[in-house]
């Protein structure tokens, strides 16, 4: 295990390293650029030309990034920077921008970040074209997990998904090497840690904080994510995020002007609900990951607390061992028989699973948003929810919760759900029906507009700080 100074001194270089600088010459760029702007090479031979690589391992090849990267960054950028200035300013305010959106790490399972991405993608890349845009997905090693329609374009790189640092590495040198083939006016990323030259300006979408959380991770890694985080939310032409929970944090801890930051929230309208047929021994349903900042432990422990409440099922993929610690601690606690783990369930299942569910329980310690706790609502069930994050946002203030460290509190708020009014219920279900994916495919466009403007417009100078008063 590499040592903590030392790695950490390796992830701070990369959160510290400096942006691209337009006046940076290197010898022998000119007769590379002379090559790559042929209109004869390829999207394929570009690639190869960049030879992004297909590291494996765990470590950054300094000397690789050292050697290669600098010259093939700097010239990715002043590509861009070339395309930009060819076009009149008024041009570029009519129209929508052109989008590249690193895809890298959209091969993940199905959760919060990869529906985000396939609702939303479809729907912002036929309004940026219908608008005089365009998106471009950039996909790596791993093929993104779901389709996109013919407005958007996909172009492959050798950029891996893992380890982070790699992949940041690796992505700078294709990113530029796409605003070397063809114009964009903004990059689009939703993970970090963010290359450390970017050819052009980029937005930087952060679905939660979870890596600055105190109970999820411990003080070194919080010391590198708050370095890595700070720097990518400063140098991003504008910050997304989910919800107002999320944004008013990130203001405040990286004291970011409010303008700079908006919000895209997440939608439900995704599935179709159907009838409700709740059987005598319908059962509690968790839905999602089977993983620590999902804190399932507490309904186990709410279980234990209150032997009158239904049965409990978990449906989800577990990680990092998460299944097995919840399964002993079952039966530690006595109520092995009470709880099911269904494992993975396919989405298409989502609609039953909802309708012959007791009660949906949403315990995480840490939500960005919490689609869950709208697909139960959509889908007209009863829902508690834990206190934490931006659950209360999401869910509404009328929505039972409960301290997320309090196994009496959660069965009380079960116990709440269970016995919720069928008027409570139907204004939970037009509450969640407000929020759809297409009013938030509109806001994604809008902010791209607002990143793309943002770019062009002058830096803004700091505020003087007053000095001392003199006497007179």
């Amino acid at each position: 295990m590499q040592p903590l100074p030392s790695l950490m001194f390796v992830l701070l270089g990369v959160a510290a390293a400096p942006g691209f600088s337009p006046s940076q010459q290197d010898g022998g760029e000119d007769q590379e650029h002379k090559v790559l702007s042929n209109s004869s090479i390829t999207a394929d031979r570009v690639a190869i030309a960049y030879d992004c690589p297909r590291w494996t391992h765990e470590t950054v090849p300094m000397s690789y990034v050292n050697e290669c990267s600098a010259r093939k960054l700097r010239l990715g950028c002043r590509a861009g920077i070339m395309a930009q200035q060819s076009e009149r300013p008024d041009e570029r305010e009519e129209r929508a921008p052109r989008v590249l959106l690193s895809g890298v790490v959209l091969g993940q399972p199905m959760g919060g970040v990869r529906r985000h991405a396939m609702e939303l993608l479809p729907r912002a890349g036929r309004l940026l074209a219908q608008q005089g845009g365009s998106l471009t997905v950039l996909e790596g090693t791993e093929p993104l997990a779901f389709d996109l329609p013919v407005e958007v374009t996909v172009v492959r790189c050798d950029v891996p998904s893992r380890p982070p640092l790699v992949r940041a590495v690796s992505e700078g040198s294709a990113w530029a090497a796409e605003a070397a083939r063809a114009r964009y006016d903004l990059v689009h990323t939703a993970h970090l840690p963010v290359p450390p030259k970017t050819p052009l300006p980029y937005a930087l979408l952060l679905h939660d904080l979870r890596a600055l959380s105190g109970e999820m991770a411990p003080f070194a890694r919080r010391l590198v994510a708050r370095a890595v985080i700070g720097r990518a939310v400063r140098g991003a032409a504008l910050v997304l995020t989910v919800s107002e929970t999320v944004r008013a944090e990130l203001i405040a801890r990286f004291h970011l002007d409010p303008e700079g930051v908006v919000v895209v929230p997440n939608a439900a309208d995704h599935f179709a609900p159907i009838a409700r047929r709740v059987e005598p021994d319908a059962p509690l349903v968790c839905l999602g990951h089977l993983e620590p900042r999902k804190n399932l432990e507490l309904v186990l422990r709410a279980l234990a607390h209150d032997p009158t409440l239904p049965r409990l099922e978990l449906h989800g993929a577990a990680k990092h061992g998460e299944g097995e610690r919840l399964a002993a601690l079952a039966r530690e606690l006595g109520v092995e028989n009470r709880v099911t783990f269904a494992g993975p369930f396919d989405e298409t299942r989502l609609p039953e699973l909802l309708a012959r569910a007791a009660c949906v329980v949403v315990p995480s310690l840490i939500e960005g948003f919490g689609i869950v706790a709208l697909e139960a609502q959509l889908a007209s069930a009863p829902l508690a929810v834990a206190d934490a994050g931006a659950l209360r946002e999401t869910a509404g203030h009328e929505t039972p919760f409960f301290a997320p460290d309090d196994p009496s509190a959660c069965a009380a708020s079960i116990r709440a759900a269970l016995n919720a009014a069928p008027t409570a219920l139907e204004a939970a279900r037009a509450r969640a029906a407000g929020f759809t994916w297409d009013r938030s495919a509109q806001r994604l466009v809008a902010a791209w507009r607002l990143a793309a403007a943002r770019a062009l417009a002058p830096p803004r100078q700091p505020r003087a700080r007053p000095g001392p008063r003199r006497s007179r």
